[in-house]
């Protein structure tokens, strides 16, 4: 932890944000009684030790573990997606179209949730600066993990499909986004871990300009993202139940690249 410590934390490799209602004066008086004798470290922390970048994944691969804790399977996917340095097109898109695999009116849900294959069926992207996730999680029904796994698979090959989503869909999963964007702005409890976070996983412009360019974003973008990070793109799959139910049903038969 030191060495991260004398490594990037800086100064000038940071960001002090407050909110709510403060007095200046007094506000700016105490952040130079804090953090006045704070030092500039006489380098750029990013040129000196830089990230590396990560390497790519080379193909899928399938992996069961077994815990005593785990009262239901859980299952999650995951895939390499955008980052905001070299694509942060593809991260807003990321985000409309996760909204929409959220709707209970998509496909994806009544596919897997409807139809009683699975209790939750998930699926996000974080935003990050070098290679952000694509996570896909499910607890799916034990009687029916083969049917969750196969019939997710499915879905996931029609996601760039020109009707799996509806342009209703595609206009309500930007209207979320845009309350969701704006109740977050009015509470200065967690607007600072907003904006800081933007600020380290891309840039402070990209954090205020975001809500208008979910508005922004098309069909064709979303197409776009799908079939350059997902769509038969090497991805890391896992499962954890407990050893009863591993010998009872068996997923290593199932649960693997085909």
């Amino acid at each position: 932890m030191m060495i991260i410590k004398d490594k990037y934390y800086h100064p000038n490799n940071s960001l002090l944000v407050i909110c709510g209602d403060v007095k200046h004066e007094a506000t700016f008086a105490m952040v130079k009684q804090i953090f006045g004798d704070w030092k500039h470290s006489g380098f750029d922390p990013h040129q000196k030790y830089p990230i590396p970048e990560f390497k790519p994944l080379q193909a899928a691969d399938y992996f069961i573990k077994e815990s005593s804790i785990a009262s239901t399977p859980f299952v999650f996917y995951e895939w390499q997606g955008p980052d905001t340095r070299n694509d942060s097109a593809a991260t807003i898109a990321a985000d409309v179209f996760s909204t929409i695999l959220g709707l209970n009116s998509s496909k994806w849900k009544q596919a897997l949730i409807d139809k009683g294959l699975t209790s939750a069926a998930e699926a996000s992207y974080q935003t990050l600066r070098y290679v952000g996730p694509l996570m896909i999680y499910t607890v799916p029904n034990p009687d029916k993990m083969k049917e969750c796994h196969e019939e997710l698979m499915k879905q996931i090959a029609m996601w760039s499909d020109a009707d799996y989503f509806t342009d209703e869909q595609l206009e309500d999963a930007k209207a979320i986004l845009r309350r969701s964007f704006i109740r977050r702005q009015e509470k200065p409890s967690s607007l600072a871990s907003q904006l800081t976070y933007n600020w380290c996983s891309a840039s402070y412009e990209y954090f205020t300009d975001m809500e208008a360019n979910y508005q922004k974003v098309s069909r064709q973008d979303i197409k776009n993202y799908i079939d350059k990070y997902i769509k038969g793109k090497p991805y890391i799959a896992g499962m954890v139940l407990n050893a009863e139910m591993n010998k009872k049903y068996q997923p290593a038969t199932f649960f693997k690249l085909n």
